[in-house]
């Protein structure tokens, strides 16, 4: 738990840990008083009535317990001689509680004889006992109110500044995203005003990219139906560049594309930490990596193999129990929170099998049916791109880049243009969609060109993907940058 958290709890708990450590501090002085009390009264009784506690005068000492009563908070007095009764006095219950205290007095040479008074608080101290106790709720309830307050205020200020945030990474991605496709046709005869050009985009766009990280943080990340492939694909080439100096295998198999439940992020730092385990394990072997997907209806498995010595008995028995943090340990690195992610996720982690001459992991994830056969067939038709967006200069970008790719592109400013022409449409042809059309949400649209049949629809977007995961018949979501 961060710091922040801690201190977060702390404030909003505080209140109620003072007011209730008050009242206890309270009750006990109350609990105190009424025994010293009871404990005198005792000692004076003794004393007063040796002389007919000895001699079983039970009918002084009757006598003397009337008298004594009338200066007494009491509720029960009772007197026995013998186990009979003799004396009996009684207001209300003579159970002992948090208000009352029974005192019994006896003497060991005269234990035929014995006397019980049961006391309470007096008035005062219980109306101002009920007073305390009424007000340290009052104030518990005003401190959480204007806690929750508080709080509600700050979500409110903080949602702002995640729509401003948002709206701003929004507005730089489309100018950015043309510039970086201009930089690939622009020819630099001095390269340092290259060097300035590309660190300028390459600057811009790291603090597009750190606003919208700044967003994340304050929202939760919720997982989404996602291409696992080339997730898997970026991460094996950072592990190349990354272990360059080092000769290493890694080999990736998967017979088709496959969208599983996850969170984009955490799965690859999950991966990354997986295949460098992998890697480490080998020891002096030269490392061999082996990364295969299958998929079975809606269950997807992920097996990365390595050539390494195995995981040790011990380590493994921890395993999913406790974080291992050697490097010694090879696969024992983050397991642990692997796991607890990828169950949120429906899924799991398991060592499928480890021996001297390597292991196993495996990763199983909820996946996506995505009928591979007709994505095939649509792939083979797909001759014809079209982009909805309403910025000008992101539609003149992808004109451009479509003109050098030799791609066949048609671009429209508004939906509306593209409805009226739309049964002219191949219903095969792959379409983007901006997801911010003025007052239109390009979503919605998407939705209805979906049910009119069209097949490969994708939204362009500078928002995390998780926002578009109940668009479940969307082809995927890209940015603003032309995709061919």
């Amino acid at each position: 738990m961060s710091l922040g958290c801690k201190k977060k709890i702390l404030i909003t708990k505080l209140p109620i840990i003072l007011a209730t450590t008050t009242l206890l501090i309270v009750t006990a002085f109350l609990r105190y008083n009424l025994y010293i009390n009871s404990s005198q009264l005792s000692k004076e009784f003794l004393t007063q009535n040796a002389k007919e506690i000895y001699s079983i005068d039970t009918l002084k000492l009757s006598s003397r317990m009337n008298s004594f009563s009338r200066a007494l908070n009491w509720v029960c007095i009772k007197g026995e001689v013998n186990s009979a009764p003799f004396f009996n006095m009684q207001k209300d219950s003579c159970n002992t509680g948090l208000l009352q205290q029974k005192v019994e007095i006896f003497v060991p040479e005269a234990n035929n004889i014995r006397i019980s008074i049961t006391l309470k608080l007096s008035r005062d101290l219980q109306i101002l006992f009920v007073s305390f106790i009424l007000f340290q709720i009052a104030l518990i309830i005003s401190i959480m109110a204007a806690t929750k307050k508080s709080e509600e205020e700050k979500v409110f200020q903080e949602l702002s500044f995640l729509k401003l945030s948002r709206k701003m990474f929004h507005d730089i991605r489309s100018p950015l995203a043309s510039l970086s496709t201009l930089s690939e046709t622009v020819h630099f005869p001095d390269p340092f005003e290259k060097k300035i050009f590309f660190s300028s985009i390459e600057r811009i766009n790291s603090i597009a990219n750190s606003l919208l990280s700044e967003t994340q943080k304050r929202v939760i990340d919720l997982p989404s139906f996602q291409n696992l492939n080339p997730l898997i694909k970026s991460i094996i080439e950072e592990k190349k560049k990354e272990y360059s100096a080092k000769e290493i295998d890694i080999n990736f198999t998967s017979n088709e594309e496959n969208q599983t439940f996850l969170e984009q992020n955490e799965i690859k730092r999950i991966l990354s930490n997986l295949i460098n385990n992998a890697i480490e394990s080998a020891g002096q072997r030269k490392p061999i990596v082996d990364l295969k997907v299958t998929q079975s209806g809606t269950q997807l498995t992920l097996d990365i193999s390595d050539n390494g010595t195995g995981i040790p008995e011990k380590i493994l028995k921890q395993l999913g129990s406790q974080e291992i943090s050697s490097k010694r340990s090879g696969n024992g690195l983050g397991f642990k929170e692997a796991m607890e992610s990828l169950k949120e996720w429906n899924g799991n982690l398991e060592v499928f099998e480890t021996s001297p001459k390597g292991t196993t992991i495996r990763l199983t994830l909820q996946a996506k049916e995505l009928q591979p056969k007709v994505l095939a067939e649509v792939k083979e038709l797909q001759t014809t791109y079209y982009l909805i967006d309403d910025d000008d200069l992101v539609r003149f970008t992808w004109e451009m880049k479509a003109r050098k790719s030799k791609i066949n592109l048609k671009t429209f400013n508004n939906p509306q243009n593209f409805l009226e022409v739309k049964n002219s449409i191949a219903k095969t042809s792959v379409i983007y969609i901006d997801s911010e059309l003025g007052d239109i949400k390009g979503e919605d649209v998407a939705l209805e060109l979906f049910q009119d049949g069209f097949l490969d629809i994708s939204i362009t977007s500078g928002h995390p993907p998780d926002r578009f995961k109940a668009h479940n018949f969307l082809r995927t979501i890209i940015s603003k940058t032309a995709p061919f």
